[in-house]
């Protein structure tokens, strides 16, 4: 299957209902594709996603109902304009092949792509927004946030790749890559490598070791905060796939990971295993609290609107709404709630959302220090790019680095 096959079939499952990294990992690997091709199909779906909404501004002044289009026309018309208009494909060549992709995918619609292909261009006045590819309200919250040159820069620096980021568990893990042919840059945090394999990820003897955790540095500081002491029983609330148990197990610590999905819970178990490190695992909805001992550490990273990771999980700018962003903020504070209460008396609870609304962020925080005034706020410095906010700081998503809200609360006897 030729690259531009192979991106039009993720795009359109993603434009479904999909997660684009799961799909386009899968496709590749039954492709067998050869490195540049792997590249080229890689860049055209995680580049027509990233400048979608802009893209889909270009198009509507040539179509008459486009939100009745079916997945698959979207998706050629997406790519293809992606293709010619920000990759700088010749016009001819794109459109030569993007209508032959749609003669065999949706043939009784392969003259309107034709038609609406030869003619759509980019805005002469586009906006900030559009520029950076979200939603108008989105790039509002930004610039209240953060200021129109932080928002403007933010906006810019979600739409280029990031690097693979890894977090080395090991002393011997970058000098493993390297001789294996990877490229391997240290990161802004210690044992946080920059790096470009020369193989699939799980090859490397590196991985395969459990020497390494593909992990952005900005995931690192809710942990890092809270800062695991050996010994210690740290509960870790909404753990997900145990990336941040595995940081807290490293550093000595002993996790509890707290999960809903037993998914995720099956997944934790098997990294922390492949890492060989150790956590306790439960399976509570955390609406209610759970009946657990309180501990002196708690970690709540909070189900949110993934606004903060829009470079790696581009389809969230197609998916996220206003209603979305309060209905999770609604759940975020339930969270808290369960959090604060599972914190002993003086010990140190740490809340982190990957996202970039204040919904998600100051104000759950704020609600909580108003419900329990025994709660305090930290007053945070971050080794990394960041904002203060009210009662924490928002980490911004630049350098190849996502997205991140934080407050570190201590909980008085």
């Amino acid at each position: 299957m030729s690259p531009r096959h192979l991106a039009f079939d993720v795009l359109r499952r993603v434009l479904g209902g999909a997660f684009a990294a799961p799909v386009l990992d899968a496709a590749l690997s039954r492709s067998q594709a050869a490195p540049q091709e792997r590249g080229f199909t890689t860049d055209l779906v995680y580049g027509t996603l990233r400048h979608a909404v802009l893209l889909e501004a270009c198009l509507a002044p040539h179509l008459r109902s486009p939100e009745r289009l079916p997945h698959a026309a979207k998706s050629i018309l997406l790519l293809a304009s992606y293709e010619a208009l920000i990759r700088q494909t010749p016009r001819w060549a794109a459109v030569y092949e993007w209508v032959a992709v749609a003669k065999t995918q949706v043939p009784k619609l392969s003259g309107l792509i034709n038609a609406v292909l030869r003619r759509v261009t980019l805005p002469d006045d586009p906006t900030p927004a559009q520029q950076a590819g979200v939603p108008e309200w989105l790039y509002a919250y930004w610039q209240a946030q953060f200021g129109a040159a932080t928002a403007h820069e933010i906006g810019q620096a979600m739409l280029e790749p990031e690097p693979l980021w890894l977090t080395s568990y090991h002393q011997a893990a970058a000098a493993s890559l390297a001789a294996e042919g990877a490229t391997v840059t240290p990161g802004p945090l210690p044992g946080s490598l920059a790096v470009r394999p020369a193989k699939p990820l799980a090859a490397h003897e590196a991985f395969r070791r459990g020497w390494l955790q593909p992990q952005n540095p900005a995931s690192r500081l809710p942990t890092l905060l809270l800062a695991p002491q050996p010994g210690e029983r740290v509960l870790d609330l909404c753990s997900g796939s145990g990336i941040k148990a595995a940081e807290i197990a490293h550093a000595g610590a002993k996790p509890v990971s707290i999960e809903l999905m037993p998914a995720k819970l099956a997944a934790a178990k098997k990294n922390l295993a492949r890492l060989g490190l150790q956590a306790e695992h439960h399976s509570y909805d955390l609406r209610r609290v759970p009946p657990l001992k309180p501990a002196a550490k708690v970690l709540l990273d909070a189900p949110c609107s993934g606004t903060g990771t829009l470079r790696g999980n581009p389809e969230i700018r197609l998916r996220v709404t206003e209603e979305a962003i309060k209905e999770l903020a609604a759940l975020q504070r339930q969270l808290l709630a369960t959090a604060v209460a599972l914190t002993a008396p003086g010990g140190t609870l740490v809340y982190a959302v990957c996202a970039l609304t204040p919904d998600e962020g100051d104000e759950v925080v704020a609600a909580a220090m108003a419900c329990y005034p025994e709660l305090r706020a930290d007053k945070l410095s971050l080794p990394l790019p960041h904002r203060i906010t009210g009662h924490g700081a928002a980490v911004l998503p630049v350098e190849g680095l996502d997205g991140f809200y934080l407050a570190r609360l201590v909980k008085d006897p």
